[in-house]
């Protein structure tokens, strides 16, 4: 009874439900988490990373917007970024990795990035969507190229959440 109190008291105070409240402190502890921006607790124009290592994303050109857990961050689809740096822990070159966000487009129109890290041809992983359905994924090892394009049927004004898992040379997204 005295842990749920506290639980439910540390609860209101972040303003999020008892579920986000254990995602938080779980995945906080977790030493695997490379970065974790929920973008529910942003402070101007920063938003601290829950992860283990601290980094800190900086915010250009995001509003704070409704989001489909808590708060979101709305995008000008021009020069609209969270940059988190150098972010060693994130500087993946053979490892394999897993991605996840929420997305929501007002338009499925051209190409809109939703995640990119590195120098395309040298090093680093990005996706972004492609003309409404097909969601494109590389990752770039010292020169060396993986690409894949998935057909995913995004709808525009719904929000998607979306998970690009690097394992081994394959490249899955799951929607």
């Amino acid at each position: 009874p005295a842990q749920k109190r506290v639980y439910a008291i540390d609860a209101v105070g972040l303003h999020m439900s008892g579920f986000a409240l254990f995602m938080r402190t779980r995945l906080a502890s977790l030493d695997d988490i490379a970065l974790w921006l929920p973008l529910d607790t942003l402070s101007g124009t920063t938003t601290p990373d829950f992860s283990k290592n601290g980094y800190t994303g900086t915010i250009t050109d995001g509003a704070s917007t409704p989001g489909q857990i808590s708060t979101a961050l709305a995008f000008n689809g021009a020069t609209s970024k969270v940059n988190c740096g150098a972010a060693p822990k994130t500087n993946f070159t053979t490892e394999d990795f897993t991605i996840c966000l929420f997305v929501y487009f007002n338009n499925l129109a051209g190409i809109q990035v939703l995640f990119s890290k590195g120098v395309h041809a040298s090093y680093g992983y990005y996706f972004d969507m492609r003309n409404g359905n097909n969601l494109y994924v590389s990752t770039d090892r010292a020169g060396i190229n993986t690409n894949d394009t998935f057909g995913i049927g995004l709808v525009a004004n719904t929000w998607t959440f979306l998970a690009v898992r690097k394992l081994g040379t394959a490249v899955s997204v799951f929607k």
